[in-house]
């Protein structure tokens, strides 16, 4: 097991650290001419990873988002007192920073 995969496990839902993810969404370029939702990125504090991926899942279907909008914002990143730890993809699942 990778040592981020041993990390992961260890702070998956466990409260404690300080976890924050970034929400927002972008302009996505395929799809210039139509009418699209921007949102300025923000943190927004989490309990756990797990949370964080709550987060991002609601904050999608709520907006209506597509994975381009998602991407061009830069979102999903988890932060772990203030370092990034990771980052959550459109599709819920989570990669190395």
């Amino acid at each position: 097991m990778s040592s981020f995969l041993a990390r992961l496990q260890s702070r998956y839902s466990i409260i404690g650290s300080s976890f924050q993810v970034l929400l927002g969404s972008g302009k996505n370029s395929d799809h210039p001419s139509s009418e699209q939702v921007i949102i300025k990125p923000h943190k927004v504090t989490v309990k756990s990873v797990e949370d964080a991926q709550k987060a991002v899942r609601k904050f999608i279907d709520e907006n209506s988002l597509g994975a381009g909008s998602w991407y061009a914002a830069d979102a999903g990143w988890v932060f772990e007192n203030g370092k990034k730890f990771c980052r959550i993809a459109y599709n819920g699942s989570i990669h190395q920073d």
